[in-house]
């Protein structure tokens, strides 16, 4: 259980940095999956608390949520910087949170059958 959880842990960390680095390349040096940069977050921020939660499975899905969020707003906060060429967006916010409240429901039936189990 202990090493599913590191897995869980260690995939999420990935995810996360991953993100990070894409989303502060300049725009025309991010690889790009969707055309739609509202599905790329959408989709990082999904995988992102998924692996989250299944892996933190015995805590409580508010504070998840609210630093999935925070990692999102940190984001958009440094893609306001000139420097990095990038344009932050509430928009792209909104997708972050909508992609994790989607992931936290999903994951919802997993984590109800874990705590019967434990």
């Amino acid at each position: 259980m202990i090493r599913r959880t590191r897995l869980l842990l260690a995939a999420a960390l990935v995810v996360a940095v991953t993100a990070a680095v894409l989303a502060l390349l300049p725009q025309r040096e991010t690889l790009h999956l969707f055309p739609s940069d509202k599905a790329e977050h959408m989709l990082a921020f999904f995988t992102l608390t998924t692996l989250m939660r299944l892996g933190l499975w015995r805590r409580a899905w508010p504070p998840l949520f609210a630093a999935v969020t925070g990692f999102g707003a940190l984001i958009e906060l440094v893609q306001a910087i000139p420097a990095f060429g990038r344009d932050a967006s509430l928009a792209d916010l909104v997708a972050d949170m909508i992609a994790a409240a989607i992931a936290l429901v999903a994951t919802w039936p997993v984590v109800a059958w874990r705590r019967r189990r434990a």
